[in-house]
């Protein structure tokens, strides 16, 4: 079988990693990488051809797929100007857009309908090994009663065009509507506010409930030196908890009787029994693959079989619609 021939735009943080990860593939051929800082040539071209035009790559090149992973202000340009230049397969790091370019993401989303276009959106929290097990192991926990995310970091200066709602919080959200079969949220409060600069969202604090009732909550913020990437997952049965960071990657099954009271004679006594009480917690077996592997390669075998991706335009484009939400409330 012939390998698909990618193309890569973008040669930031998320740039060097779909780089990195694409070299290791065995179903594409990465033939060349564009980037407006030239400095960077030199890290590239020992594994394939460099470029600073972005219409110059296309034009030479001819991809069969192209990922972008630039700022989310430059996306829609060079969105438009793949669709122009015939390109059939796009990958997009998310957010797909800034929400100020909603009604244009609108219009694209028709174009790629129409033109039978596939645009998949790299929300890669629904492919890490940890969603993943939750989500093929969903019904040890019943029906799905509330969900809860935080997320929260350090402050990302290289970039200033979204806020912690585009940039964080569209993960816990596409998180969340993977397990519920995408279901959409109907935002009920909201609080949030610009600390550092004054026209960017860096703490949002959201209560949703979707129309099969399921509430979920989710806080974002850009406001702690320390990372944090935790989910919990309440069912009528059991308990979920979702650990995302890398060093301490884990999803973990609890009973009920979890929360129950512990009834205790002195402090050394309750330690132990909160110790002995945690360990009937089920942890669930992980993929020994990183997320954007499983991403890019579900992107991949989509191309191959002519199917329709998992984190598509349109489930974007519903995320996009609820996150603009977030800032009328």
């Amino acid at each position: 079988m012939e390998k698909i021939k990618v193309n890569l735009v973008g040669f930031g943080v998320m740039g060097r990693n779909h780089f990195r990860v694409l070299r290791k593939l065995d179903k594409c051929d990465l033939t060349a990488v564009c980037d407006i800082d030239s400095r960077n040539k030199n890290e590239v071209i020992k594994y394939c051809s460099f470029y600073t035009e972005f219409d110059e790559m296309l034009r030479k090149e001819k991809p069969d797929a192209l990922i972008i992973a630039t700022q989310p202000q430059d996306t829609i340009e060079l969105l438009k100007k793949s669709i122009d230049a015939k390109i059939k397969n796009l990958f997009v790091e998310k957010p797909l857009a800034t929400l100020r370019h909603l009604e244009e993401v609108e219009k694209l989303a028709e174009i790629a309908r129409k033109e039978k276009i596939k645009i998949m959106v790299g929300e890669i929290t629904c492919y890490d090994p940890a969603t993943r097990a939750l989500k093929k192991n969903l019904d040890m926990l019943g029906q799905i009663k509330t969900i809860i995310s935080i997320r929260s970091g350090k402050y990302p200066f290289r970039f200033t065009h979204v806020g912690v709602n585009e940039d964080l919080l569209t993960h816990d959200l596409s998180f969340a509507r993977y397990l519920l079969d995408w279901e959409i949220f109907e935002i009920k409060n909201v609080i949030r506010a610009s600390l550092f600069r004054i026209n960017q969202l860096d703490f949002i604090s959201i209560d949703s409930l979707a129309k099969n009732g399921t509430r979920f909550i989710a806080i974002s913020s850009w406001l702690t030196e320390e990372k944090i990437r935790l989910s919990t997952v309440l069912g009528e049965k059991a308990i979920a908890q979702v650990n995302f960071l890398d060093e301490g990657k884990y999803v973990r099954i609890l009973p009920p009787e979890i929360v129950e009271e512990i009834r205790y004679g002195s402090i050394e006594e309750f330690r132990r029994m909160e110790k002995e009480r945690y360990k009937i917690a089920l942890e669930l077996e992980l993929e020994k693959k990183e997320a954007l592997e499983i991403e890019l390669l579900h992107f991949i075998d989509c191309i191959i079989k002519d199917e329709i991706p998992m984190t598509n335009i349109d489930r974007s484009l519903e995320n996009l619609r609820i996150l603009k939400k977030t800032e009328e409330r």
